[in-house]
């Protein structure tokens, strides 16, 4: 987002919830920051579908779109990766620490 796209939408959201968001130059260069690489459009339909069911006015965080990286994976290999982990059945340490286990309820 730009510095104007930045201030509309601190606008609307003064608009929509009168005197929440401290109007200060700390404060604009704070969603400034963080809203840089948001797409403008995204971030503003984020907004109006935020003010539909919320009362409060939103952070930063209710706003801002973060790719998580497991998002980023492909269905099929998360798939694969499972599926490897489930085949190798347990490790030797594992394995180590089950029998100290059963021994102990044993003795």
């Amino acid at each position: 987002m730009t510095r104007n796209e930045v201030a509309e939408l601190l606008e609307q959201i003064n608009a929509a919830y009168p005197n929440k968001i401290e109007q200060t130059e700390t404060t604009f260069n704070l969603w400034l920051r963080q809203m840089k690489d948001q797409s403008a459009a995204d971030v503003f339909r984020r907004l109006d579908a935020y003010i539909l069911v919320n009362k409060f006015a939103p952070g930063i965080g209710d706003l801002k779109r973060v790719e998580r990286p497991e998002h980023n994976k492909n269905p099929l290999q998360k798939y694969e990766h499972w599926k490897s982990k489930a085949s190798q059945g347990p490790s030797e340490e594992q394995k180590l620490r089950i029998r100290e286990i059963l021994s102990a309820r044993e003795g």
